[in-house]
């Protein structure tokens, strides 16, 4: 009994491991607080890029083993049956004269081996190499850009959240404002054209907040896209503001991206696979030589009785095929150039995209220290603007608009701030390096 009991909880174990494995379930509760490096992992299980991408890691690899295939020798199995009749004719009439039935069961195992094809063997394994290396590089380009569009659409989030916050307060600061119009034009303190400025500032920053809350959800969406979800449980994502250490060179980046770019090493492998296809295009002028044999039975009757084996080298050498090869091997090496200037050309963009976003992470960095003043300044002058106003000092409108300019100072450090962190994770993107 404790051994069914035992058996029905490991069947159990296994069919939730397995829902679990196959399931289009976020991996995460409802209500859940996501970081940068959950929203990373979720996107780096889910995305289907990466599952597509590692059948095409799949593909190639079967590829090269097909190419590798040659090196070993082909052994086969024949068996038939045959039965049928000889007929012998004489003289002009062509009659018949002798009729003898026959039966014959043959099975046999044959082998064939090629001894020397001249490098071809040799250019297959280069070419399969070369597919292993574009679909490890694909597969690792499919990682960089999740990586990179799920930092984004993260951080896009934190930036929209920000900006509907701010303009919230600021839409709830000309109301009062509006309000406050209100009341002086009714006292006969203000004309009724301050009601009307106010109330078409208000107006504004209400359309302003509308529009916020609606891009807010529009980059939830969109970050839902790049983790590779659709209806995803109710989720937040956690404010992270941390702007990581991370100092490099442009040369130093400019380096590591020739080394680590995964599209610049797929364009690489691409131009080795063409260089080896070109090889083993050429290798076939030459003979081929091979071993092969063969040893069966042979007899009327059945299980057959009679061995026959034979052993010997064979030669097959193409001498002429109407220039068939000739037109092959200047196709491919049209190939090859177009894929080695490809390989160039590439590496000139990259080059270019090093400089464009290690330029963008010095300028951001830059806007941080100017955005970090801004605030500064502008919690200073609410401070005071308090302290005015509670000595009668300072209007209610004073106030309110040192409090938007505090709630303005603090989406612009905001904004700087996931800019900055755009802009490294666009620099890291570049170079190659898989982190946010």
């Amino acid at each position: 009994m404790r051994s069914v009991r035992g058996w029905v909880f490991i069947l159990l174990i296994f069919s939730l491991i397995s829902r679990v494995g196959f399931s289009d379930t976020p991996p995460f509760l409802p209500n859940s607080t996501l970081t940068l490096q959950d929203v990373v992992a979720v996107a780096l299980l889910h995305h289907p890029d990466i599952q597509a991408r590692e059948g095409t890691l799949k593909a190639g690899m079967g590829r090269a083993d097909q190419l590798h295939s040659d090196y070993y020798p082909q052994i086969g199995f024949d068996s038939s049956y045959n039965r049928g009749n000889y007929l012998g004719f004489t003289g002009p009439t062509s009659e018949i004269v002798s009729q003898q039935v026959f039966t014959e069961y043959y099975s046999a195992f044959s082998t064939n081996w090629i001894l020397e094809d001249w490098g071809k063997r040799h250019a297959e394994v280069e070419e399969g190499n070369g597919w292993i290396g574009m679909g490890k590089a694909l597969l690792a380009e499919a990682r960089n850009d999740v990586i990179f569009n799920a930092a984004d659409a993260y951080f896009k989030v934190l930036q929209a959240g920000k900006l509907t916050e701010v303009n919230r307060k600021l839409e709830e600061a000309s109301r009062k404002r509006m309000e406050q119009a209100a009341g002086f034009v009714k006292a006969g303190e203000k004309p009724k054209l301050e009601f009307l400025n106010a109330q078409a500032a208000y107006l504004s920053d209400h359309f302003n907040a509308l529009k916020a809350q609606e891009d807010l959800e529009n980059a939830k969406a969109h970050l839902n896209s790049t983790m590779g979800i659709s209806n995803p449980p109710p989720y937040s994502v956690k404010t992270d503001l941390s702007v990581p250490p991370y100092t490099v060179e442009l040369a130093q980046a400019k380096a590591l991206a020739f080394q680590r770019n995964p599209t610049l090493l797929w364009h690489k492998w691409d131009v080795a696979r063409q260089r080896a296809l070109v090889n083993e295009l050429k290798a076939q002028r030459w003979p081929v030589v091979s071993a092969n044999g063969s040893y069966g039975w042979a007899d009327p009757t059945f299980p057959p009785g009679t061995q026959a084996w034979t052993l010997g080298v064979g030669l097959h050498w193409p001498i002429f095929d109407g220039n068939k090869l000739t037109h092959q091997i200047n196709e491919t090496e049209g190939d090859l150039k177009e894929a080695d200037n490809q390989e160039k050309s590439f590496r000139l963009k990259t080059e270019e995209d090093i400089e464009k976003n290690y330029l963008s992470y010095q300028s951001t960095r830059e806007r941080l220290d100017v955005a970090n003043q801004e605030l500064t300044d502008a919690e200073e002058a609410s401070r005071l603007a308090d302290a005015r106003y509670k000595v009668g000092l300072a209007t209610f409108v004073e106030v309110t608009d040192a409090q938007a300019r505090l709630a303005q100072a603090n989406f612009h450090q905001v904004q700087a701030i996931t800019d900055l962190r755009i802009s490294l994770s666009s620099l890291k993107h570049s170079i190659g390096l898989e982190e946010p």
